[in-house]
């Protein structure tokens, strides 16, 4: 793992060890040999001292957006653009390709790719659901939050920066070994390419996308 990195982790340490949530901590980021600042009239030393730093950017938690209302007519004129998050469906729905189900209340602890221990039971069920429903073909899909220019996490466990596609390889592990055909299912990662709102902890999810729904021959 890169000193940057190290020296990341060092700082998260400390906050935790004096007091603060480690849910809050959103990501823990080594930016290596960046070069920030340069003066001309200095030394080595001195440009490799005011290059050595740690920085911690703090992000406000936003107000949920209002609610999207009916575009009226002068408003379809103008060519309002309203962007609108994606709808997700549940297992109780009638789902066709391309739809998604969000994995609620599947908790991944804090710059890691294995979940809580609370949510253990809710992967039983997502298991139980989709070994109910062998019709659905799908990805699963993971997403992380705060991270510059749509990179993807770094995987704590590892020191790679592959955090989305480990928490999605580690649904798809737990699904087949919990009796979901792995013949249904691929895994993939986004990193923090696509927000959805003004929370992290809505952008830190992990989606199932439908990609294909099978015809089931009705047994006689």
């Amino acid at each position: 793992m890169a000193l940057s990195q190290r020296r990341a982790n060092a700082i998260k340490l400390q906050f935790v060890e004096k007091g603060v949530v480690d849910s809050i901590i959103t990501n823990a980021d080594g930016k290596g040999e960046l070069l920030l600042t340069r003066l001309d009239d200095i030394t080595n030393e001195v440009q490799r001292t005011l290059n050595r730093k740690v920085e911690i950017i703090v992000s406000l938690k936003q107000p949920p957006p209002p609610p999207i209302t009916e575009i009226t007519a002068v408003e379809k004129e103008e060519e309002v653009v309203l962007e609108i998050p994606p709808k997700y469906k549940t297992f109780s729905d009638t789902i066709v390709k391309g739809d998604k189900i969000l994995l609620e209340n599947i908790l991944f602890k804090t710059n890691y790719s294995y979940i809580q221990g609370k949510s253990y039971s809710n992967l039983r069920a997502l298991a139980k659901h989709l070994k109910n429903n062998p019709q659905l073909i799908f990805k699963i899909q993971g997403h992380v939050c705060c991270v510059d220019h749509g990179r993807d996490g770094v995987d704590l466990k590892t020191g790679k920066r592959n955090l989305s596609v480990a928490r999605a390889k580690f649904v798809y592990e737990y699904l087949a070994k919990n009796g979901v055909d792995k013949k249904r299912m691929r895994y993939e990662g986004f990193g923090s390419r696509y927000p959805i709102g003004g929370d992290a902890k809505e952008d830190r999810r992990v989606e199932i996308l439908v990609t294909y729904v099978k015809k089931i021959k009705e047994k006689k």
